[in-house]
């Protein structure tokens, strides 16, 4: 477990250290190195403030390439900025199905406030479920930003999403336990989000509310909101299945035994 783990007191959602937590051979997770976040899209003004403290020179920015142009930003002088989206479109989900027609028709009459039966229902509670078992399958985009992270030689840098939860809360346990720290550890660090998230997701909740008659669809986009349990234990579930992380890393990642050294190398005192 890490201490002094906080998000609050910035104006980026979700923005916290990864340092902290005990990893391989007894080290700590150096702080000050590794950020994550949702959404960086605040007035350039308010954005240099906020990242000036960390000291960030390179941010790795996971959204598909249309939420990249429906909520751009502009990064102070001297950020770099690399766009590497976890999925290539909005209805790139699970297993490589693509769900555009299926998300355009649910969600036009959801936000028209018209009821989903059962049956229709369930795809869309399935949804994130899907998100998670796809990122857990095959994450050589994670293992592919790693390589950039090792190349990138300690300076501090930062990753973000829109929620900074999902596409966010992997690459961040991906990072973790490739240095060593416990799968328990890791998981918490994940389901932090909620507290950091909370009135974020408590205000977006009442505009949903104030949309949606159908109750049980309102409970299904509030665990969506959510960082659950159950999303996460899909991907930890899928890197058990290897003796150790090294050889799920080196499988499905990309990762060579010389990648994970240098990472803890870079990241570990």
């Amino acid at each position: 477990m890490a201490d002094n783990v906080s998000c609050k007191g910035s104006r980026i959602v979700n923005l916290r250290d990864l340092g902290g937590y005990r990893g391989r051979g007894g080290l700590r997770v150096k702080r000050g190195l590794l950020f994550r976040s949702g959404d960086l899209d605040l007035p350039t003004g308010v954005l240099d403030e906020e990242l000036a403290p960390l000291g960030v020179s390179l941010v790795f920015d996971l959204r598909s390439k249309e939420e990249a142009r429906a909520r751009p930003y502009a990064l102070p002088g001297g950020i770099r900025y690399r766009h590497r989206p976890v999925f290539s479109s909005l209805a790139e989900c699970t297993g490589g199905r693509h769900l555009g027609f299926w998300e355009r028709e649910k969600l036009f009459r959801v936000l028209s406030g018209l009821s989903l039966s059962h049956e229709e229902l369930r795809p869309l509670g399935r949804l994130m479920l899907g998100v998670y078992e796809a990122m857990g399958e095959d994450p050589a985009v994670f293992g592919g930003i790693m390589k950039e992270i090792v190349e990138h030689a300690g300076e501090p840098l930062l990753f973000h999403c829109m929620a900074g939860k999902d596409r966010t809360g992997v690459l961040a346990t991906m990072i973790l336990l490739a240095l060593g720290v416990s799968q328990e550890d890791a998981k918490e660090h994940y389901l932090l989000s909620n507290d950091c998230r909370r009135e974020v997701v408590e205000r977006e909740m009442k505009l949903v509310a104030a949309i949606v008659k159908d109750p049980a669809v309102v409970g299904v986009i509030g665990e969506m909101m959510t960082a659950r349990e159950e999303y996460i234990e899909l991907v930890l579930d899928r890197v058990s299945s290897y003796p150790a992380f090294e050889d799920y890393a080196r499988a499905r990642m990309g990762l060579a035994s010389a990648d994970l050294e240098a990472l803890g190398r870079i990241y570990l005192e």
